[in-house]
């Protein structure tokens, strides 16, 4: 949001041939352009909990004959 105001004041700045204040307010939206991002570290936390819940269900299944599953779960070709 910050750069869109500071992107709008520049060109005001430019259109009205006031250079110092567009000099000044183009370093400005050059210096937030490139400050980093912030990440979204709960959509990677979120990611990685499904993804391992994915590989406990693989892995219960894997230890479960077809028999007990299919008693369990419910046999899908039934």
């Amino acid at each position: 949001m910050k750069h869109q105001t500071l992107m709008r004041r520049w060109a005001d700045a430019t259109r009205h041939l006031r250079w110092d204040e567009a000099e000044q307010l183009w370093r400005e939206l050059m210096a937030e352009w490139l400050r980093p991002t912030v990440t979204d570290q709960s959509y990677w936390n979120d990611l990685l909990e499904r993804r391992m819940a994915v590989l406990e269900r693989r892995e219960r299944r894997s230890t479960i004959s077809d028999n007990e599953f299919d008693n369990t779960h419910g046999d899908v070709n039934q």
